[in-house]
């Protein structure tokens, strides 16, 4: 149980109001519609569905407890300042108080979700908070938010176990590759709604973009050499048939996709509203060009 604003919150008790408020399928405002579509999907794909009840039951009787062992929980006490960028994300999305734990993850900068509907949490890697402003990790952590706002949790949970644990098994993996290619193609277009949700907690896209590519960099020396028009350059280079191929076989689309598609959704009616300002595309446009942005064949 957590407060935001005085009024104490239990994430089942918002997913039963939003469940009773519309179509549970049908997201937040922001979300990509190619994310809801692929959503929609593999709810009808039964080797996917069995994948995410094994998936949620090792993770709550298991992995959760593997994970979290080695990480620190962020408190008011414990992390002040960080827990204090959570509490902003929380409101400014409009949902309860999330748990963040930080664990140690030399050289890497990331951080993921992981669990259910009912129990999802945050774990932010401890170079994350080395590289970056709080500014930026206003758009990490409200990524994250975006996707437990959006019901990612336990997709997310059954691709890391499957990747990870199951998918290491020869016969294990073979079975599971049907399900994995499908978490992954839905998880390509999972994070574009995520990414919008970072983007609606820093509310600056310069901010954003150069998070987006830093995590990418990966080196405090190198940052400020590099040139991000220029690097979006290489835009091109995932359309192309080998860098296809390769972006078939992963979770996130190229990073440069995903730039330019948060570019494209900071030109939204919907985003500017967000900030007070009149005008800007159609939802429908948006998503139309993003998808064009974003698709591998």
């Amino acid at each position: 149980m957590t407060e935001v604003q005085g009024v104490k919150f239990r994430l089942q008790d918002y997913i039963e109001r939003r469940k009773k408020a519309g179509d549970p399928d049908e997201g937040d405002g922001y979300a990509f519609s190619g994310d809801l579509k692929a959503l929609r999907t593999m709810r009808r794909l039964k080797p996917v569905e069995l994948a995410v009840s094994a998936s949620v039951r090792v993770f709550t009787t298991t992995v959760r407890n593997q994970l979290l062992g080695g990480a620190v929980l962020v408190t008011e006490k414990q992390f002040p300042r960080l827990h204090e960028l959570g509490v902003r994300c929380a409101k400014m999305l409009g949902v309860p108080e999330q748990q963040i734990y930080v664990v140690q993850a030399l050289g890497s900068i990331n951080a993921m979700t992981m669990g259910t509907d009912e129990e999802a949490v945050v774990i932010i890697h401890s170079a994350a908070i080395d590289h970056l402003s709080e500014e930026e990790l206003l758009f990490v952590i409200g990524h994250e938010f975006g996707h437990i706002q959006n019901g990612h949790a336990a997709y997310l949970t059954a691709l890391y176990l499957l990747v990870n644990q199951v998918g290491s098994i020869p016969l294990v993996g073979w079975v599971a590759a049907p399900a994995i290619l499908a978490l992954n193609h839905w998880s390509r277009r999972a994070e574009l709604t995520a990414d919008r949700a970072g983007l609606l907690c820093c509310q600056d896209l310069e901010v954003a973009t150069w998070t987006m590519a830093k995590i990418t960099l990966g080196s405090k020396v190198l940052y400020e050499q590099l040139d991000l028009e220029e690097y979006l350059k290489q835009l091109e280079e995932g359309q192309k048939n080998i860098g296809r191929i390769a972006e078939f076989l992963q979770n996130h689309p190229y990073m440069p996709k995903r730039i330019e598609a948060l570019r494209t959704f900071a030109e939204s009616a919907y985003y500017k509203k967000q900030l007070g300002f009149d005008g800007g595309t159609t939802k429908a446009a948006m998503d139309e060009k993003v998808s064009e942005i974003v698709k591998v064949w």
